[in-house]
């Protein structure tokens, strides 16, 4: 769910890795962590990420707040995107970037997909080019 959100907060993208000065195995992952967008106001707070796991593309949102209890009932609503390796070897060839460059891929993905409807913008990319991908969310 992508909340169409107007006015001041915090959004950026950045690329985690080690040379960053942080530890990505220390966060949990072993691979870069790239932020795609992330909002945070009094009312609600944003965070959309995309991050190998193996070799598996995932991107996944955290979305937490008086506006997603208003609308979902709940307070906290997580939605995940995941993309076999067989597909992603497909999205390099899509986003013109060498294949197995994953670093790469990620900043590619940060660069198109970056505002508070990227997860939206994501999947009908996906489903428009035949990437095959898989989803669940939960509240």
């Amino acid at each position: 769910m992508d909340f169409p959100l107007r006015g001041a907060g915090n959004v950026h993208s950045e690329i985690i890795t080690s040379s960053s000065g942080a530890d990505p195995t220390s966060l949990g992952f072993n691979m870069p962590r790239i932020t795609l967008y992330q909002f945070n106001s009094d009312f609600i707070s944003i965070d959309i990420q995309a991050y190998f796991q193996e070799e598996n593309l995932v991107i996944e949102g955290y979305d937490i707040g008086q506006n997603v209890k208003d609308y979902w009932g709940d307070g906290d609503y997580e939605y995940s995107t995941l993309i076999s390796p067989l597909e992603v070897k497909k999205l390099y060839t899509l986003m013109e970037v060498r294949e197995g460059d994953k670093e790469g891929l990620l900043q590619r993905i940060a660069e198109k997909f970056n505002s508070n409807t990227c997860t939206s913008e994501w999947i009908d990319y996906l489903d428009k080019n035949g990437i095959a991908s898989s989803g669940s969310s939960w509240i």
